[in-house]
């Protein structure tokens, strides 16, 4: 038996193993790709069946559908749909389904037809669904999802079946086509539409990976007081150690003694081959001496460093690894015998865990936060909690745009740069990470091309200008250059005034399209909540520009609401627990106040 887990060969964020080995696991070809969803659809006939595309395209053969998205859009909806019959069902196989999030689902439905269009809408359909990590729902007309935990399970190929028989409509699920289980059944609301479409829908909200990335990754620290093994950091996660990073929203990280064999009696294969089949990935620290193909190896000395595991080969006794050095992940099969020895030999006390699950609140896009943390960069002040409140005080190195003057100021400075190759690699990686955030802001619709055209020339430059620092690094190392000192201030100050400019300007377009959102309940006889895109806000937040609010207030007992007051005027005709608000352009205030109910007196 063999088995090899998704790994990324060439992760964006890379600059330390610490990076590297998580953005592997997090950002694989399983896991971000443009592939969104592989499906079947039983008795599939193209030309009795319409498909909207929304943002989406389409890979059509017999009746298996692939369907794609571009990674970085959002607010997609791909829909196949016929026209029902009082007697009908439609069985869809799920072969693949992106982990786009945790709650993105793939739905069929029942829903009414109007004027020849479908009314794809929770307040008239009969609906179920796949979650991708937590299992199935079904859905009435006008209710809420109804989860079923019982079938918890993000387990693929699985089958769906929704079945019409006159007016009683039957959910069922199945894991292999022959025992079906009924989920639920109801009755279809008799005589209030004469047709039906039967269908589904594959929706694509944006891949909250993306989201968190480009949310993060702007802050740096560390500077030539920092005591620290690594020299430059991004503020992005509250760090128990430099290998340890359990707060990363799509990986739950374990750390486990490497007495745990001894202690439990296995040997280094059978631990690493029970991970694997349950999809964990393995960091072991091993003495790359040991370890052919290694650059240790290939020179003769030692060196103790972290390798990734994420794969076995029960036939030939190879081993996949990640091995790291000099800022850079190689993929490699090994032979277990020279891993063991590469691993006994290391007297490291740790050995790491990776799965991959992401955080079941999800992650989304969030500019508020990419125009804080942008502030933060350009005003070089400290900023190491990531807004979870886990450090007491931020770290006491330097912070942000002030890198650049610490890392020059003295000849021992610069000396620090030019012997350490991931100091100039990060500010390299930094503009990497920038260039492709705009590209998310673009293809998201965030920003238009006119607005950052002139911000994406600079960052090209950037990037060019901190190559040539990598090239001056690299090529000091072989022979000394004249007059190198002189040459890395030069980039350097030119790299800091060229950021000055560019993220300047991208935080001034960024925060023009943010308005704010104030909401409040006039006295203690209710409460009011407020969501953008599902995701619950708080008063006094800064949402994106065309969004749609939804306020919801919850009366106390005995109470209803009394009106609802937008910027100071009362909302005509809606004594309802629901206001929506489309479109906003502007910043609002919306509050909400109550009455007590009156019941009649019986005399």
């Amino acid at each position: 038996m063999k088995k090899c887990l998704p790994i990324n060969k060439n992760p964006l964020v890379r600059a330390y193993p610490t990076y590297s080995f998580v953005e592997s696991v997090i950002n694989n070809e399983l896991t971000t790709s443009n592939w969104l969803a592989g499906i079947t659809i039983s008795n599939y006939q193209k030309n009795t069946w319409h498909t909207a595309l929304g943002g989406s395209t389409v890979e059509i053969k017999g009746n298996s559908i692939n369907v794609y998205v571009e990674p970085y859009a959002n607010n997609s909806k791909t829909y196949f749909y016929r026209l029902c019959k009082d007697d009908d069902e439609i069985i869809v196989k799920i072969d693949r389904q992106l982990p786009v999030s945790p709650w993105e689902n793939i739905c069929l439905f029942i829903s009414p037809k109007h004027d020849n269009e479908l009314i794809e809408d929770p307040l008239y359909s009969y609906s179920m669904g796949k979650f991708y990590a937590f299992g199935f729902y079904t859905c009435q007309p006008n209710e809420n999802k109804n989860y079923n935990s019982k079938h918890f399970s993000r387990k693929n190929p699985c089958w769906m079946k929704i079945n019409r028989s006159n007016r009683l409509i039957t959910f069922w699920v199945s894991f292999d086509q022959k025992t079906w289980e009924k989920l639920t059944e109801c009755n279809m609301d008799k005589n209030k539409y004469s047709e039906y479409y039967i269908g589904l829908t594959i929706p694509y909200s944006g891949n909250h990976y993306y989201n968190w990335l480009f949310a993060n990754f702007i802050q740096l620290c560390g500077g030539t007081s920092n005591n620290s093994a690594l020299p430059v950091i991004y503020c992005t996660y509250p760090y128990k150690s430099h290998n340890l990073y359990g707060l990363n929203p799509f990986v739950t990280t374990l750390s486990e003694r490497n007495t745990i064999l001894s202690t439990y009696g296995y040997t280094l294969w059978e631990y690493i081959v029970m991970n694997i089949n349950i999809d964990r990935y393995i960091e072991v620290n091993v003495d790359e001496l040991y370890l052919p193909g290694t650059n240790a190896n290939n020179n003769g000395y030692h060196h103790m460093h972290g390798n990734l595991i994420y794969g076995y080969d029960d036939i030939t006794k190879n081993v996949n690894i990640v091995n790291y050095f000099d800022g850079k992940p190689t993929c490699m099969i090994v032979a277990y015998n020279d891993l063991k020895v590469a691993f006994e030999s290391c007297d490291y006390e740790f050995i790491y865990i990776y799965e991959y699950y992401m955080n079941q609140v999800g992650y989304k896009m969030n500019i508020e936060r990419i125009c804080n943390m942008i502030q933060y960069y350009l005003s070089g002040e400290g900023f190491n909690d990531i807004g979870l409140g886990v450090m007491a005080e931020p770290l006491k190195v330097v912070y942000g745009i002030n890198l650049y003057d610490d890392y020059v100021k003295d000849s021992k400075s610069i000396s620090m740069l030019l012997n350490d190759n991931r100091i100039s690699y990060i500010f390299y990686e930094h503009k990497k990470i920038m260039r492709e955030r705009l590209e998310y802001l673009l293809v998201g619709k965030v920003v238009e091309k006119y607005e950052v055209k002139n911000i994406i020339n600079e960052v090209d430059e950037l990037l060019l200008i901190s190559q040539k620092i990598m090239n001056l690094v690299l090529k000091n190392k072989v022979k000394t250059i004249p007059n190198i000192n002189q040459r890395v201030i030069k980039y350097m100050m030119e790299m800091k005034n060229k950021e000055i400019h560019a993220y300047s300007k991208l935080y001034d377009i960024l925060k023009s399209k943010l308005v704010l959102v104030l909401f409040n309940a006039e006295d203690d006889n209710g409460e009011i909540l407020a969501t953008v895109d599902d995701a619950t806000i708080i008063s006094n937040s800064q949402v994106l520009k065309g969004k749609n609010v939804l306020f919801t207030a919850t009366p106390k007992e005995n109470y209803r609401v009394k009106e609802w007051i937008l910027n100071g005027v009362v909302v005509f005709n809606n004594r309802t627990n629901i206001y929506k608000l489309e479109d906003i352009l502007t910043d609002v205030i919306v509050n909400v106040s109550f009455e007590f109910i009156q019941h009649p007196v019986c005399t």
